[in-house]
């Protein structure tokens, strides 16, 4: 324990000495300040190389701070000006080995977030097929690890749509190909609820990721979410009791943050509130499109489903009286 405290303590202190020493900047904000040394260059690829090699350390907190601490050395200075990153990324994935996939999952779900479409499009064909093995292997891999993947493809995805118009057959030759395979693989993560935190949160990914796809790609998705909205409607009328017992009479009983643990120890949304505003943000989108029409009204009548959504409205609507 006294070992791991230490790792840890060093590695905040080298996620601050990236902060502060990777480029020359002045201590002031108005520049008055005194200058701060840049790190040398041999420096540097030491502590890439001591990043890369913590990111497959046994201690999640390890990983997590190698993982920020990447992802701050890639938004200074991009990832032309470390080569190796890439490929060591890549290899961790393929290891099949948990810790390391875990860490290699934690930097690229950050570097989507900020590299350009270009890139992208560059890592996207072989990293794709990497992510979705990881997702369809339940028993390799955690949860969490597993969510990390569909947050990449719902990058993808939105990446897509951005190029669709200049590049329109991007669509034919990345999304359509595998697209039946993710959402098989959305499938059983809807036909794998627990009710615990780690799956509620592979779950507001995954509906993420379908709403993602209804919004970006209607006429490719549509056939894929008529089959899946049976199981996304049973997993959230599934969670109403639990909501219900957790959220709203527990704050009656006293308890008024709920029961509900909201974030995990690496901030990541895990709770009802989440899955719920996910759930919702999908029905909206899927109501507002002509292509999932047929979801709720049938010959000029409401269908079931949306008889029991308007119905799961009022339920999910209560608050208790301190709320």
């Amino acid at each position: 324990m006294a070992a791991h405290a230490r790792l840890h303590a060093a590695g905040v202190l080298l996620k601050n000495l990236v902060d502060k020493s990777w480029v020359t900047h002045e201590d002031a904000a108005d520049g008055s300040g005194p200058a701060v040394a840049e790190l040398p260059a041999e420096a540097k690829t030491h502590i890439k190389d001591m990043v890369l090699e913590g990111l497959a350390d046994p201690n999640r907190q390890i990983r997590a701070l190698m993982a920020a601490t990447a992802t701050r050395i890639v938004n200074i200075e991009g990832t032309e000006l470390w080569p190796r990153l890439m490929t060591a990324l890549m290899g961790s994935l393929r290891s099949g080995i948990p810790d390391h996939v875990d860490g290699a999952m934690r930097v690229m779900s950050e570097l989507v977030e900020d590299i350009s479409e270009a890139e992208f499009a560059n890592i996207a064909p072989s990293l794709l097929p990497d992510i979705l093995r990881v997702l369809c292997s339940p028993e390799a891999f955690p949860p969490r690890t597993r969510a990390k993947s569909i947050h990449i493809y719902r990058k993808f995805v939105e990446t897509l749509k951005s190029v669709e118009r200049a590049y329109p057959e991007a669509i034919s030759r990345y999304l359509l190909p595998s697209l039946p395979e993710w959402m098989s693989a959305f499938r059983s993560c809807l036909l794998a609820a627990d009710g615990s935190s780690g799956n509620l949160y592979l779950q507001t990914q995954t509906l993420k990721a379908i709403e993602q796809l209804s919004s970006s790609f209607a006429n490719h998705a549509r056939v894929h979410v008529f089959e899946l909205a049976p199981l996304i409607w049973a997993g959230t009328r599934a969670v109403l009791p639990r909501y219900v017992a957790d959220e709203v009479l527990a704050a009656e009983d006293g308890n008024l943050g709920g029961t509900d643990p909201g974030y995990d120890s690496d901030g990541e949304s895990i709770g009802f509130a989440s899955y719920l505003f996910a759930f919702f943000e999908l029905m909206c989108v899927l109501a507002e499109r002509v292509d999932f029409k047929p979801l709720f009204s049938e010959k000029k009548a409401p269908t079931p489903l949306l008889v029991e959504l308007a119905s799961a409205c009022y339920s999910f609507a209560q608050i208790s009286r301190e709320q």
